[in-house]
This record gives C-alpha cells, structure tokens and sequence, in this order.
C-alpha cells in the first residue's frame, strides 16, 4: 500500500476546469433562483438542486472511477494499483465522501420538499423523522449516503484491484437509488420505465464519471485507449435508454 501512496498529484489544469465548471454551474442555478423565486422558495429549490447536482456529479466520478481503475489497471504481483490506476482511485475515495455529505443534506432538504415545507422548519419542529418517514424519496437518500459511505471506508482500507470489484455494488445501488423513486416507479408502465431508469441512471454516471476521471486521473498509455471505448459503449447505452423514456 505505502509505495501506490507516493504518485504525483493529478494534472492541476483539468482539475481546475472541474472546479471551474462547477461553479459555473452553481453560480447560473444561485442568479435564477435568485431573481425568479421569492426569498422563501429559492432556499429550498437551491438547496435541492445543488444538492442533487452535487451529488450525482459525486456518484457518476464514483461509478465511472471504479470502472476506468477495472479496465486500466496494471497491477503489481501483489494486486496493488499501478501509479495511474491509483490517482483513479483517490479520486473515487475523495468523491465518495462528497457524495456521502450531499446525500445526508439531501435526507433533509427532500424531506422538507415533499412536505412542502422549509427545510427550517422542518428542524426547528421536530418534524424531520415524520418527513422522511413520508418521502420515499428521502428514505432513498439515505440508502444513497450508505452506499457512499461503504466506499468512502473500503476505498480508504484498500489499493488492491479485485477489492474494486465488489465496490461496484453500492456504487450501483448508490445511482440508482433515487432515480427509481417517484414517477419511474409509477403508473401503468412502471415496470417497464423503472428498468429503463435503471439501466440509464448506470450508463449515462459511467460515461460521465469515465470523462471526469480520464481527464483529471488519466491512465498508463498502454491502457487509455480502453477509457473511450468504455466510454463510447456508456454513452449509447445512455442515449438509447435516454430516447425510451422520453
């Protein structure tokens, strides 16, 4: 474990342009709640939209990091990640306690939501367990903070490849959690729009989380080429999923 321990730091210009584009992000959403909704309703629709970017940027970098580390790695003897695979992993370690934090902000903020409430309110009240006991998509947030927190501890025990196998589990379940909630789950066709959600939610966080990582982590040149095709592969299973569900 020591010596995976000792790689250079990711390349700073993709890095940055990450951060700079999530703020761009946040700043655009922060404007139009700000001069379209009323001091009380922008609150809480920031709170869930930046909560929910937030944390699905988190799991498709979690995701798509435990794949492009699969497919690129070139481990030693031992099984320990070779230098490039490693900057993946402490990529997806880091995001994975992003996610984490968002998820748990999100319990709250969509337990206030579908009460119709402030998420104030709701603390000041005591009224936080009965909310979430009535959303079921909070209680789906919860299930998301979960699956991060696995990987956020696992991801920290471990630098051998096959333990990233298994951490592909919650990192599913993590995705896919609060997409199936709500109208996916619903109506006459819930079966069928369910298992499109799905499959969707999976491919379109592999494709982006693959983009992310490779920039910011990118692979030993012997294995990066296997990054596009992956990625190519996501995005149309993404689009072709996308285009049912419309």
């Amino acid at each position: 474990m020591t010596p995976a321990r000792t790689v250079d730091s990711p390349p700073r210009r993709a890095a940055w342009t990450l951060l700079g584009g999530y703020a761009m992000a946040v700043g655009a959403v922060v404007a139009y709640t700000a001069l379209v909704l009323s001091p009380v309703t922008a609150t809480t629709v920031l709170s869930a939209v930046l909560g929910h970017f937030t944390a699905a940027l988190a799991g498709a970098v979690c995701l798509g990091g435990l794949v492009l580390v699969l497919i690129t790695t070139q481990p030693d003897e031992g099984g320990v990640l070779d230098p490039s695979a490693f900057r993946a992993h402490l990529m997806v370690e880091r995001a994975a306690l992003l996610w984490f934090g968002a998820a748990v902000v999100m319990v709250g903020v969509q337990a206030a939501t579908d009460a119709g409430v402030s998420v104030t309110r709701m603390l000041t009240e005591g009224g936080l367990g009965a909310g979430i006991g009535a959303s079921e998509t909070a209680r789906a947030w919860i299930v998301v903070a979960i699956a991060a927190a696995i990987i956020a501890v696992f991801s920290r025990l471990t630098v051998r490849w096959e333990w990233h196998v298994p951490l592909l589990i919650p990192a599913v379940v993590g995705v896919v959690a609060v997409p199936v909630t709500g109208g996916a789950g619903e109506g006459p066709d819930h079966d069928y729009a369910t298992s499109a959600v799905i499959v969707f939610a999976i491919a379109v966080s592999v494709w982006a989380g693959l983009r992310v990582v490779a920039a910011v982590a990118p692979p030993d040149t012997a294995t990066h080429g296997r990054v596009p095709v992956a990625g190519l592969a996501a995005g149309a299973v993404a689009l072709l999923y996308g285009i049912g569900l419309i």
